[in-house]
């Protein structure tokens, strides 16, 4: 009802500046993403913003600074495969793993344990990094569930 009691100009103006908000807001975030894509270029930049947004601050809050571990496919990583990765986390540890997966196709089956508690992975990016498989129950009979790519039996994984 007050809508109806405002003049028809006044609301015209207001939508033109709501517009124009939303295309200042669209404008600013479309720049945040061209940051975050130029990051990609530089793995050890990349390692130090996870560090610097994962670390001190929740480090502060929550315990220890996380550990993190590099994938990479050709070999410039601490790890080869997402599996030895994982494999390497071991009971107890304290604080956020991170585990950075460098640009490449990864034909791989992901199973988080359950006693892997934290575990954050990140990979370069949409288009980069690439963890896909080829199970299917049509084709080898497998049920399903057992088909997913990346399986979660842990608490606080990302």
């Amino acid at each position: 009802m007050a809508c109806s009691i405002l003049p028809t100009s006044l609301n015209a103006s207001r939508i033109k500046f709501l517009q124009a908000e939303d295309v200042v807001i669209n404008n600013l975030k479309d720049d945040a993403d061209k940051e975050l894509l130029n990051v990609r270029y530089d793995h050890n930049v990349y390692i130090n913003l996870l560090k610097f947004l994962f670390g001190a601050g929740i480090a502060a809050a929550s315990g220890p600074a996380p550990r993190t571990i590099v994938v990479a496919k050709d070999g410039n990583g601490q790890f080869r495969t997402v599996k030895e990765a994982i494999d390497a986390y071991h009971k107890g540890l304290q604080g956020r793993y991170v585990i950075f997966v460098k640009a490449g196709v990864y034909d791989v089956y992901i199973t988080i344990p359950k006693y892997a508690v934290n575990i954050l992975m990140v990979g370069d990016g949409h288009y980069k990094t690439i963890i896909t498989g080829r199970k299917n129950f049509a084709l080898a009979g497998i049920k399903t569930m057992h088909t997913a790519r990346f399986a979660n039996n842990a608490i606080g994984t990302r």
